[in-house]
């Protein structure tokens, strides 16, 4: 006889399940065994929708009462007719097995045995078990929105005078093994059961093994359980019991009482509900539906591409935005060291033929300061998300830095790596003003080492495309200009106190000598001093203008002194009241006056932008020169003929 039970455990998942409760004791009787529900229990508290993905459990509890329950042994002697049991009748064969469509591949049907049992010898049956499993794992909520996913739960209990019924029966349940475990090695499994392959097929095949032994009654193996997918997955799923339905299987003319195993249960995990259900009452079949959280796990953490794809699949299945934020930053870092690792293997190969491979140098040195780069800001990001995703995170990024440093383990590689960290501390130019001119030299020697690797790959003096586009290319150029500026600053204007043309020879002959890696030193010494010339000349400039501007004022005042001493001398000469000695002393003064009016009257004419800085130095060293003979000649000429009133003279000479 065949029973029908329709379940729904729980309206989240939509997930049925068919018994199937096949117990061919009686012939001509119309009773038969079924299950019904007893108890059911609904978590109040609601989950978050981050729980999108939906698994199921199965448990057959207390399966050692099911015999004495096919015995009759709660029956009276006339339900016991009813149902056709007679004395010492009891069950030779009891079988449980789930028949699961698959929701990606409705064509693909699996038939999963989860108990067989014989027990013809008691002592066998006496070591029955209870079977207990997930049977649906982590499906997703988009999945399940689409349909039903069904699984048909089969039980068959057998009782016979007969041994070919019940061989009959292992052949049946052995061909059902061979189809399933021929369907897993042909097509495997897809969507969501595709991490149910690698567990069912031991079982299967532990099942076919049972079942070939059973033709010897000596070497009997009469029972096996199936934990489906039973690896504990707490590392990676946070998961929550959202249901749990309990039905009891029984006789039809019986009709059980509800129970209340889980009245004010708070519910917790799966177990908790297996342990609720006292074990000598009766057998049962306990449904279990929970929710959960995809939580990434990297404890298997491998270097290659086949992980990182794993790894971006399941990215998929995180719902929380923040959780979500995390994980993609990771991988991010994640794909760089990938990259990086590529980059060192192509310029390691490189080095066992007759070119070296400088563009994957480049790339592996770009690539680790991206690493540097992205793990740094996704720190920074991290340090605001809860403790857990920080430490769980943090512990990554430092196991991910950790085995990207050993990769370098040769040594030219670890110069490589000292770029690389160099570029990565140095992302901002904070760091480099506080440096001393010999710290700021030492980083020009390494980045003048990258530079000198990667000129192998010039053409015609320009590198390759390939190289000029990395972001790490264009950054030791920028760093270098401005390193080697602040070296000059240091280096060469704390310790070269001379100016002028020695200032100019003292800096070339330093750059080009003692530091001859300093490619900008050179031009910023030619500079520096171009830039003091031009100062220079400007400030000569605005003394020649004004100087000249003043010299229309002595000029006056000299004109107006040679003509009176020529007259005062003439008076001299024809009144005789004028000693002869100062006559010509007099004379001397005015023929000195005389040329150095002349000499001003030249200067004035000049116009010093058509000079050189030399000429116009020159110019007005002369000027104090002739600007102190002619005040010590006014002076003396004042203070002995010069009237204090003389006219143009009247605010001095200069």
């Amino acid at each position: 006889m065949r029973i029908n039970v329709q379940i729904h455990p729980m309206n989240y998942n939509r997930l049925i399940f068919f018994f199937y409760l096949l117990v061919p004791f009686c012939i001509v009787g119309q009773n038969s065994v079924i299950a019904s529900q007893v108890e059911s229990w609904v978590n109040q508290t609601p989950v978050s929708s981050d729980y999108n993905l939906n698994s199921s459990y199965i448990f057959l509890l207390n399966p050692s009462l099911l015999a004495p329950m096919f015995e009759g042994e709660d029956l009276n002697k006339g339900e016991r007719r009813d149902v056709g049991i007679k004395k010492g009748d009891y069950p030779q064969y009891m079988y449980l097995a789930a028949s699961i469509k698959d929701p990606v591949n409705p064509t693909n049907f699996l038939t999963i045995p989860l108990m067989i049992h014989d027990t013809r010898n008691p002592n066998i049956s006496s070591r029955l078990l209870e079977y207990g499993g997930r049977v649906l794992e982590n499906i997703p909520d988009d999945v399940l929105n689409k349909g039903d996913i069904t699984a048909k739960i089969k039980f068959e209990a057998i009782k016979s005078n007969e041994a070919r019924d019940f061989w009959q029966k292992t052949a049946e349940i052995s061909a059902d093994l061979g189809k399933t475990a021929t369907s897993l090695l042909k097509v495997g499994l897809s969507g969501p059961f595709l991490a149910l392959t690698n567990q069912i097929m031991p079982q299967v095949d532990k099942g076919l093994r049972s079942m070939e032994k059973l033709d010897d009654p000596h070497k009997m193996v009469s029972e096996f359980y199936i934990k489906l997918l039973s690896k504990d997955l707490g590392n990676l799923y946070d998961e929550k019991v959202v249901g749990a339905t309990l039905y009891r299987i029984h006789w039809d003319v019986d009709v059980p009482l509800k129970s209340k195993y889980f009245t004010q249960f708070q519910g917790g995990k799966v177990e908790d509900f297996k342990s609720k259900v006292p074990k000598t009452t009766a057998p049962y079949i306990l449904i279990v539906q929970t929710k959960s959280e995809y939580n990434t796990d990297y404890s298997d953490l491998a270097f290659n591409k086949a992980y990182f794809d794993k790894k971006t699949r399941e990215f998929k299945l995180i719902q929380n935005e923040t959780k979500k934020e995390v994980e993609s930053e990771f991988l991010e870092v994640f794909s760089a060291a990938l990259d990086l690792r590529r980059q060192i293997e192509l310029f390691q190969s490189s080095l066992q033929t007759k070119y070296t491979d400088w563009i994957a140098f480049a790339r592996l040195i770009d690539s680790y300061r991206n690493i540097g780069i992205l793990k740094g800001n996704s720190l920074k990001n991290l340090s605001t998300k809860d403790v857990k995703l920080r430490e769980k995170y943090g512990k990554l990024y430092t196991n991910v830095q950790t085995e990207v440093d050993l990769w370098f383990n040769a040594e030219m590689l670890l110069k490589f790596r000292e770029i690389g960290r160099f570029l990565i501390v140095n992302e901002t130019d904070s760091l480099l003003s506080n440096k001393t001119a010999e710290q700021l030299y030492k980083d020009i020697e390494l980045l003048a080492f990258y530079r000198d690797r990667l000129s192998q790959s010039e053409i015609q003096g320009r590198f390759p495309k390939e190289i000029e586009s990395l972001a790490s290319f264009q950054k030791v150029n920028d760093l270098r200009k401005l390193i080697e500026k602040l070296f000059f600053q240091k280096e060469f204007f704390s310790k070269i106190n001379v100016s002028g043309k020695e200032q100019e020879n003292a800096f070339l002959e330093k750059a080009t000598s003692q530091f001859s890696l300093c490619e900008s030193c050179k031009s910023l010494a030619l500079e520096r001093l171009a830039a003091s010339e031009k100062s220079t000349f400007s400030r000569l400039n605005e003394q020649f203008k004004a100087l000249s501007k003043g010299l229309y004022h002595t000029l006056s005042c000299l004109d107006a002194t040679v003509n009176f001493l020529n007259q005062y001398i003439e008076n001299g000469r024809v009144t005789h009241q004028v000693p002869e000695l100062v006559i010509d002393n007099l004379s001397r003064d005015k023929e000195e006056l005389t040329n150095l009016i002349t000499q001003y009257q030249a200067l004035i004419s000049k116009d010093p932008q058509t000079m050189a800085l030399d000429d116009l130095q020159k110019i007005l060293t002369d000027f104090e020169n002739r600007k102190n003979k002619t005040v010590l000649i006014w002076e003396r000429l004042k203070s002995s003929v010069l009237p204090t009133d003389l006219n143009g003279c009247s605010s001095g000479l200069f």
